[in-house]
């Protein structure tokens, strides 16, 4: 897999995951972001996105389908040769709309009341921390506003272009062309922009709470287009002061439906919540005492009446269910249904004909349940330069999707590889077998996810024994400082590395290495050394020829003033090693690197702990 540049879908936390760890395994990342800030699903808008198709329009359209009709623009060829920038835009405008701005970015579905249901503990990442005192409990702007500190403080701001819609993905060749509408202010009026870019490979992190399920209920079409203000889907929901006083029928029982009955408890005078009876429904006993779980819809009844009502007045019908009964003097309708999985920038691998076991080798999405043939949830099957993060859900997403950014950068980097395409579809087919093609397929309860490094810990010291390598101006900095002579003051610095002896098959009991001076290591001992307040273990001598790195100098890995990561020169052929995946700039020789562990000592101090890198293998 041979992938330097990388084109990253959405700016949540999936996204700005995304974009951190593959940024540091040394890749160039540019994130598409339809909206104006980063923070995806936790962003709110008291804005509302424009009502959907009731039923749902197909998967394949997508969450805004009059955005598409509006840039009638899908197949239309644009410049292919441009970065995005004000002047690499198609010279063709499109025409102006007092809606562009919503039918561009639709509002998502963050309502006022919104907190996360899995503790900031959990849901901690790993390049960024919780403010101090965060309780385990917060709403969403809280959590929108961990996002975009998280972007900020590993500099990825400048890799997002914001206001900027992906309208089609396509590989062509052996490259993805993305295209994209980029929204701009043109003299006070708002404006979309064409334009296309190639990338080696894709991450999709847009996220699954764009296109609202509408189920095709009979009669619920007409209900719709009778009493638009009484019937919406949960994803326009902000708060529940429009419903005080009033009678209101919640349909699903999901986490977000019964959290909106809950809200409602209070201001409301009635609640119903309707129940299919799923695996994943949440227990009646967490709804108010106002709110009555009742059974499955079945459908709606005929319209006794069409004209308008007044604010006072509920429904002119009822909403019969499956066991006959029916529930009447209702005022408002919110279909708390859920979302298909939809990209419709990836229209072509939607096959919205077929029912999800009808799927080929090659579809993406049928009916909306599922994202099929992905490896793990991540790697599209067929070509695994397309990644997705984000899909599962019953996870901690944050921590869990982390978890999938960095199994995606270590592959796109070279760093681990995946199985063969046979061996993945194989794995992937008992999995279809084992948990069917319905939502189980992603849900990840009671899973485990697997991938242990064998290779033993070995204590190396206390953290405090390692002086930190100040930057060189010249940015080659000495990883060694010479051998100090036996007349120099005592209070002359300690050399800032050490080398340790590396344990041997016979010594697999050992856990404690041996330090070595470095005059004496031998070609196969471990360099441990503090650069830029950061520990580093790797192997001592050079892969190529064997020359010792403790001669070696550390400089940072830049693209355009960015530093992306930090490298190890060997004096003798010229040769940087990045230390973060242990590749070659200019071969394929790559650098053996360890892992470094900070362990609390009972004293305050810190206890460094190393092993060795496994290769690993993403199967």
């Amino acid at each position: 897999m041979d992938v330097r540049t990388v084109a990253v879908i959405g700016a949540g936390v999936s996204g700005v995951s995304s974009a951190i760890h593959l940024r540091n395994a040394g890749l160039e990342v540019t994130v598409f972001e339809r909206g104006d800030v980063a923070g995806g699903v936790w962003v709110y808008d008291p804005r509302t996105a424009l009502e959907p198709s009731y039923p749902a329009v197909l998967p394949s359209v997508g969450d805004s389908p009059a955005f598409d009709s509006f840039l009638e623009c899908r197949d239309r060829k644009v410049r292919r040769d441009s970065p995005v920038d004000q002047d690499s835009f198609a010279a063709k405008r499109l025409p102006k709309s007092n809606h562009l701005e919503i039918l561009h970015a639709p509002p998502g579905p963050c309502y006022q009341g919104l907190h996360n249901n899995v503790s900031t503990p959990e849901m901690k990442l790993r390049t960024h921390d919780w403010k101090p005192d965060t309780p385990d409990f917060v709403p969403h702007d809280v959590l929108a506003t961990y996002i975009q500190d998280t972007a900020a403080a590993n500099n990825i701001l400048p890799l997002v272009s914001f206001r900027t819609r992906v309208t089609k993905v396509e590989k062509k060749e052996k490259k993805w062309e993305v295209s994209i509408a980029k929204l701009i202010d043109e003299d006070g009026e708002k404006e979309v922009q064409n334009a296309v870019q190639l990338f080696d490979a894709v991450v999709v992190a847009s996220g699954h709470y764009h296109a609202p399920n509408i189920p095709d209920y009979p009669n619920l079409k007409a209900w719709k287009a009778a009493f638009p203000t009484r019937i919406s889907h949960s994803k326009s929901y902000r708060s529940p002061a429009p419903f005080a006083g009033k009678n209101v029928l919640v349909i699903g029982a999901g986490v977000s439906s019964t959290d909106i009955c809950r809200e409602l408890g209070g201001v409301a005078n009635k609640v119903w919540q309707s129940s299919r009876g799923g695996e994943y429904d949440l227990l009646p006993s967490m709804l108010p005492d106002n709110c009555t779980r009742i059974g499955a819809i079945a459908g709606f009844s005929p319209l006794t009446s069409t004209a308008n009502l007044r604010h006072d007045d509920t429904l002119p019908g009822s909403v019969v269910l499956t066991s006959g009964d029916k529930i009447t003097d209702i005022h408002h309708i919110i279909l708390a249904t859920g979302y298909h999985m939809s990209y419709p920038f990836l229209s072509h691998l939607h096959a919205d004909n077929l029912l999800p076991s009808q799927a080929s080798n090659t579809i993406l999405v049928t009916t909306g349940q599922v994202t099929h043939n992905l490896h793990k949830d991540i790697f599209y099957i067929p070509d695994p330069t397309l990644a997705f993060i984000g899909v599962p859900y019953h996870v901690a997403t944050f921590s869990l999707f982390e978890f999938q950014a960095m199994a995606v950068a270590e592959v796109f980097a070279g760093s681990a590889d995946l199985p063969e395409e046979e061996e993945m579809r194989e794995e992937y087919k008992e999995r279809v077998e084992r948990k069917g093609v319905g939502r189980k397929l992603h849900s990840l309860k009671d899973d485990e996810v697997p991938m242990a490094n064998k290779n033993p810990w070995l204590y190396a010291g206390l953290a405090s024994s390692f002086p930190n390598i100040s930057r060189a101006e010249d940015n080659k900095t000495r990883i060694c400082q010479p051998i100090p002579d036996p007349w120099d003051p005592p209070s002359t610095s300690p050399q800032p590395c050490k080398t340790f002896t590396k344990p041997t098959a016979d010594d697999s009991s050992t856990t404690t290495l041996s330090e070595t001076p470095i005059q004496d290591a031998p070609t196969n001992s471990i360099l441990v050394f503090r650069y830029k307040d950061k520990i580093h273990a790797i192997e001592s001598a050079c892969p190529h020829q064997g020359y010792p790195m403790t001669r070696a100098t550390l400089s940072d890995i830049e693209d355009f003033g960015i530093v992306l990561s930090t490298g190890i020169t060997c004096p003798k052929h010229g040769w940087t090693f990045d230390l973060h995946t242990g590749e070659a700039d200019v071969s394929r020789y790559k650098l053996g690197l360890y892992e470094v562990e900070l362990r609390q000592s009972e004293d305050g101090d810190e206890q460094v702990w190393v092993r060795k890198k496994e290769r690993k293998r993403i199967g």
